[in-house]
């Protein structure tokens, strides 16, 4: 219990450091994690937790090297969101059931993927 609160305390403050550093802290653990999946035939690293304990759960933590982009998502109620962040551009976006949305608040896509990192962590999955 006590590091559950510890590490909620730390992704509440973590997003306001993390949108002036060169990588927001999500995503940087994202593509720390990803890089020790094996790369499929593209050469995409991507990890998903998939199954179910009360309920059905879907996660994705992936990174793209030729394009240099992070990816975090989930399924949620009936839509696959993936917050991405481009590293050479250092552009957010948002995918949503195919349909990318570039002009997105960063703050909003850093909270999301501190969301799906918070439910990984509560699911012990990570």
């Amino acid at each position: 219990m006590k590091k559950i609160t510890i590490l909620t305390l730390l992704l509440c403050i973590i997003p306001l450091i993390a949108i002036g550093n060169e990588i927001p802290a999500p995503f940087a653990k994202a593509k720390e994690l990803a890089l020790k999946a094996t790369p499929n035939a593209e050469g995409n690293y991507l990890l998903v937790f998939e199954g179910s304990d009360a309920s059905y759960y879907f996660y994705l933590l992936g990174y793209i090297p030729g394009k240099q982009i992070i990816g975090v998502g989930k399924l949620e109620s009936k839509d696959v969101i993936v917050a991405e962040y481009h590293e050479a551009t250092k552009e957010f976006s948002f995918w949503v059931n195919g349909y990318r949305y570039m002009d997105v608040d960063k703050t909003r896509v850093i909270e999301f993927a501190f969301k799906v990192f918070r439910e990984l962590v509560a699911r012990k999955l990570i």
